[in-house]
């Protein structure tokens, strides 16, 4: 096994969790929904949130594997990429609470939570660019402007959603956000080398 592929292990625990809370918590509405479970009111904002983590999941899973090349590891630098797992964990935490079974209402609820929500997408965010400076000039080189243009609009985004109220514009902010996302993926990480 190589010191990558240990390195992982852990980091990959965490993001599966991530992944499984998130699937669950979609599984759990449409259980509800066929009138199995309490009733349940929907919002496409939440809905599209919860696409754009899924992603963002998928993404880091996707790129962290320009690790691989690192043939020295730190502590601190392990550290640092299990803090970032755990951020985006969180954000799944945030998306779907553990006692989702008891919201009836998930506009009210992801009301209720943006700013924890947009929070963490801004650290979200500060991580990412930091774990892609560490990755060198190369590395940085390579994302090119569709990074920095997904980056500068999470952080509007996010400013815009803890500041701001209104059905309309926190779907409409998901929307771009996931938008960005799926299209910064696709034109900056399409293969793994």
């Amino acid at each position: 096994m190589s010191q990558f592929e240990y390195i992982m292990v852990l980091i990959s625990i965490v993001l599966g969790l991530g992944i499984t809370h998130l699937l669950a918590g979609v599984g759990s509405l449409v259980y509800r929904l066929s009138g199995q479970g309490p009733r349940v009111r929907l919002y496409w904002g939440h809905l599209t949130w919860v696409a754009f983590v899924f992603c963002y999941q998928i993404g880091f899973w996707w790129w962290e594997f320009s690790w691989a090349e690192e043939n020295t590891w730190g502590l601190l630098l392990y550290f640092f990429l299990i803090l970032y797992a755990t951020a985006l964990f969180l954000l799944c935490e945030v998306l779907f609470p553990r006692r989702a079974d008891e919201v009836t209402d998930f506009e009210a609820y992801f009301m209720a939570v943006r700013k924890w929500f947009y929070g963490l997408i801004l650290a979200v965010t500060a991580i990412d660019v930091a774990e892609s400076i560490l990755k060198g000039p190369d590395y940085m080189e390579r994302l090119g402007w569709m990074y920095w243009s997904l980056i500068i609009s999470l952080v509007v985004i996010s400013v815009t959603g803890m500041l701001r109220d209104g059905r309309r514009l926190h779907g409409g902010l998901a929307l771009v956000a996931f938008i960005f996302q799926f299209v910064q993926l696709l034109t900056t990480y399409p293969l793994l080398n």
